[in-house]
């Protein structure tokens, strides 16, 4: 089973203004909105894919209730515990005209912390050996700083996988503790090592190297149209993805974790199931809508994914069969 831990879910508003400008009027923009937040990201999209996943997190009020009802809809179990306060909101801002994306986050509502051990115990009795958790995006206000920590370490006593996908103060509260894989982007990574960011791939593998003991086995980064990195102690394995007309981004980072654990989950090596998360990464990118995949796009892009060595870039593989 995957099991998703989205601590503090959203409803995504999403608006396309060309040549957005700070400071000026938009009138009569119709929004889309939608349920999201990272790991109800990653369940949407492994149920779309057909893989039975499981979410784990905190809602409150009326856009707390839609983020439940939408979760019931496409997971074989919800664990939705309800707290005081409002789900939260995130404005996004799509500038086609520029290639821009702006993006406007709320906090959301707080937990104490009776209701973060709840949700901890919730997780541990359910986890079995073999599961899949993500710990995904923000924490919530009041939750321990450890907390992904002590879901890695839970992880790891039960002989489940746990991948852990943060940013900011979560990834750095979290890097402590001990993951099958970490996702950051190329910028996060840096920020991580203390270093400059940059795009070059073998500088990357250099970086992710340079975290890997005794955290993470793998790290996989996100590089955008660049395409990504698999990295262990071993192995530095670059993915070459295809050129495609991008409607948004948004979700992408999310539907490559979904698709890898898909992959881990079906017992894929971590090469093939990598190939496979960055195909639905791009299918998602091809989509107005958020942690969007189309099985048949994910199919086709598969086959178009080299995978390579970074120092040489002579390919070695190709994405094999969904």
């Amino acid at each position: 089973m995957i099991r998703a831990v989205c601590l503090n879910p959203v409803i995504d508003r999403t608006y396309y203004i060309d040549q957005f400008t700070a400071g000026r009027q938009y009138k009569n923009n119709e929004p889309s909105e939608c349920v999201g937040g990272k790991g109800v990201n990653v369940a949407k999209v492994c149920a779309q894919l057909g893989e039975p996943a499981a979410v784990y997190g905190f809602v409150g009020g009326t856009a707390g209730g839609r983020v439940r009802a939408e979760m019931a809809r496409c997971c074989s179990s919800v664990c939705l515990l309800e707290v005081a306060g409002e789900t939260r909101t995130t404005i996004n801002v799509i500038d086609r005209s520029q290639n821009l994306e702006t993006e406007i986050l709320e906090m959301g509502p707080s937990v104490v912390p009776a209701q973060a051990e709840l949700l901890l115990c919730r997780l541990e009795e359910d986890l079995e050996k073999g599961d899949i958790v993500v710990c995904s995006g923000i924490s919530i206000p009041g939750a321990p700083e450890d907390i992904y920590v002590r879901i890695g370490a839970m992880c790891e006593k039960a002989g489940a996988m746990c991948i852990l996908d943060a940013n900011g103060a979560t990834l750095r509260n979290a890097a402590e503790g001990r993951y099958y894989l970490c996702k950051p982007n190329q910028n996060e990574l840096a920020e991580l090592c203390g270093e400059a960011p940059t795009t070059d791939a073998e500088a990357l593998c250099r970086m992710a190297r340079k975290v890997l003991p005794g955290r993470f086995e793998w790290i996989m980064v996100s590089m955008g149209a660049q395409g990504g990195l698999l990295v262990s102690g071993t192995e530095c394995c670059l993915a070459e993805v295809p050129d495609v007309p991008v409607m948004s981004t948004i979700g992408s980072g999310d539907s490559c974790v979904a698709g890898f654990c898909v992959g881990l989950s079906r017992g894929m090596p971590p090469r093939q199931a990598f190939a496979l998360g960055m195909a639905c990464g791009v299918a998602n990118s091809m989509s107005d809508a958020v942690a969007c995949v189309s099985p048949d796009d994910v199919r086709r892009l598969l086959s178009q994914i080299m995978l390579s060595d970074p120092k040489q870039y002579s390919i070695e593989t190709k994405g094999g069969p969904l």
